[in-house]
């Protein structure tokens, strides 16, 4: 199971509940590189603490 810690910066968009906006993540996030494909639109990333309290999709590179 190979798996990389990704740190996304302030300019990369979260989707929380159907809205999009501007979020800095101070969390440091694993996902396994396979999950990091061209043909995936959002990455359930499923932190355990947000600002909503909830998980949140994560849209890299976009």
């Amino acid at each position: 199971m190979s798996t990389t810690t990704y740190l996304p910066t302030r300019d990369h968009m979260v989707v929380t509940k159907g809205k999009r906006r501007n979020y800095t993540i101070h969390n440091a996030v694993v996902v396994s590189l396979q999950d990091l494909s061209p043909t995936t639109k959002a990455i359930d990333l499923q932190v355990g603490k947000t600002v909503d309290g909830e998980g949140f999709f994560f849209s890299p590179g976009q």
